[in-house]
């Protein structure tokens, strides 16, 4: 990802690509997907838009739902991760980190969670 030609420089560039049309948690599940435009986007600007849409619904995100969503491996997921965090021109960073126990605050052993953050310039 070049970072002239970066679409999605700050997160307020996120907002214009994503609908949230019915996305509601059911049991734990989500029952419809969102609707997001990821027309002439990069795979690591799909990746990180993705991440925002449903971040902005308190939904967690895994490392696996990346992977099953886009049919990609963990390694292109991480890969692409490193890509967003290394390039300056973006005001937004990508983490991994694994999942931890709400009850007892310890790991819970199933996988990481993808977060997105911003950057003040």
């Amino acid at each position: 990802m070049d970072e002239q030609t970066s679409k999605l420089n700050t997160l307020s560039d996120f907002g214009n690509r994503s609908k949230i049309c019915s996305i509601y948690e059911l049991a734990d599940t989500i029952e419809k997907e969102a609707n997001i435009n990821f027309s002439g986007l990069s795979d690591a600007e799909k990746m990180a838009l993705y991440i925002y849409v449903y971040e902005c619904h308190d939904m967690a995100v895994f490392l696996r739902t990346i992977c099953n969503y886009f049919g990609w491996s963990r390694y292109k997921v991480r890969q692409l991760r490193k890509e967003i965090n290394n390039n300056k021109a973006l005001n937004y960073c990508i983490d991994i980190v694994p999942t931890f126990d709400e009850e007892n605050g310890l790991l819970s052993g199933k996988g990481y969670q993808i977060d997105i953050f911003t950057h003040e310039r």
